[in-house]
C-alpha cells in the first residue's frame, strides 16, 4: 500500500510537471505566432514603404526630364537662358578667332627668324 500511495504520489507529481510544461509550450507556441504576425506586419510595411521609394524615385526623374527640357515659363528665366546661349555663341567665335591668330603669330615667327638668318647672310662680313 505504501509503494501503491509513493508510486500514485510520483504520477500526480509528474502530472503536475507535465501540465506546467504544456502551459509553457503553448506560451511558447503563443508568442512565437505574435512574433510572426509581427514580422509579416513588418516585411509587408517594408514592402509598401520600398514600393513607395521607388515611386518618388521615379516621379523625381520624371520632374527633372521635364525640367531640364520644358521651356522656361518665368520670364525672367527665359532672359537668362538667352543670355547665356549669346555667351556661349561669343565664347565660340572668341575660341576660332584666337585659333586664327595664334596661326598667324606661329607664321609671323617663321618668317621673322627666316629674314633674320637671310639678314646674317647679307651682312657677313668676309675676311680679307
Amino acid at each position: 500500500r505504501a509503494e501503491l500511495e509513493a508510486v500514485s504520489k510520483s504520477l500526480a507529481e509528474a502530472k503536475l510537471q507535465t501540465e506546467e510544461q504544456a502551459r509553457a509550450v503553448a506560451r511558447v507556441a503563443q508568442e512565437k505566432l505574435a512574433a510572426e504576425a509581427a514580422l509579416e506586419v513588418a516585411v509587408a510595411a517594408g514592402k509598401k514603404h520600398k514600393a513607395q521609394i521607388a515611386q518618388l524615385e521615379s516621379q523625381l526623374r520624371q520632374s527633372q526630364v521635364r525640367q531640364k527640357d520644358a521651356p522656361c515659363e518665368n520670364t525672367e528665366c527665359g532672359k537668362l537662358r538667352q543670355v547665356v546661349s549669346t555667351q556661349e555663341d561669343t565664347m565660340d567665335s572668341q575660341r576660332a578667332e584666337i585659333a586664327r591668330l595664334k596661326g598667324l603669330l606661329s607664321e609671323a615667327r617663321n618668317e621673322i627668324q627666316e629674314l633674320r638668318g637671310t639678314m646674317r647672310v647679307l651682312c657677313r662680313v668676309r675676311p680679307p
